[in-house]
């Protein structure tokens, strides 16, 4: 099994430290793009690793940028993009195995969702300072609802990464994270749904980043 951070994730509509290349409407710009962007060698190597992989080999694009998803639609969207719209980047005769080995896994971010990340650039504080502005409670729940959702469409991995949060002691993790991973996980194991959703919570906590945030601009 190889587990990459990130891959053809790189190129999905998403944060500022992704190149929006998918879906390819227009050649020449997109060549354009991938000139100076940051992980503009990725392609050539997923290609290399694609047309030399051998059978029972997982190759998993980890997609890093899930870090910053706030609604299901972005995890079930991302799936379509890298298993559909990315074989604009590969060579036809390789879309097979591309097909075949190619799995697709989500990043969560529990510093982001804390706001630890605050004044993060390029990012706007709208985006770092939201997690700020919410209570323990929504924390948790934007959390259990990431895990969810990860889990869910996930074709088997996801990852949680972490900074100062210490999970075998406890030092650090705020109230009710270790709750909601697990509840995320027993849910999505036992076929139920999430329960809630948290479109407004996210909103509201924007908007409230935004405004307090807005001399830092």
């Amino acid at each position: 099994m190889i587990f990459s951070l990130r891959e053809l994730s790189d190129w999905q509509n998403g944060s500022p430290f992704s190149t929006p290349l998918l879906p390819i409407t227009d050649c020449e710009k997109t060549i354009d793009k991938m000139k100076n962007a940051w992980w503009g060698l990725h392609i050539a190597f997923y290609v290399g690793v694609i047309e030399a992989i051998k059978p029972g080999t997982k190759f998993i694009d980890g997609n890093e940028e899930a870090y910053y998803y706030t609604s299901p639609g972005e995890f079930y969207e991302v799936r379509n993009t890298l298993t559909v719209d990315a074989k604009a980047l590969i060579p036809p005769e390789l879309w097979e195995k591309h097909s075949c080995y190619n799995r697709i896994g989500h990043a969560i971010a529990a510093e982001y969702i804390t706001g630890n990340w605050l004044g993060m650039s390029p990012f706007p504080y709208r985006l770092t300072g939201q997690g700020v502005m919410m209570s323990t409670e929504e924390k948790a729940q934007w959390l259990e609802h990431n895990t969810y959702y990860a889990l869910k469409t996930a074709d088997e991995y996801a990852w949680l990464y972490t900074e100062g949060m210490n999970w075998w002691t406890g030092e650090k993790v705020p109230e009710g994270f270790k709750e909601a991973l697990f509840s995320a996980k027993l849910k999505v194991a036992t076929g139920q749904p999430i329960g809630y959703e948290i479109d407004q919570m996210i909103k509201n906590a924007q908007n409230k980043a935004a405004e307090f945030y807005k001399d830092k601009e």
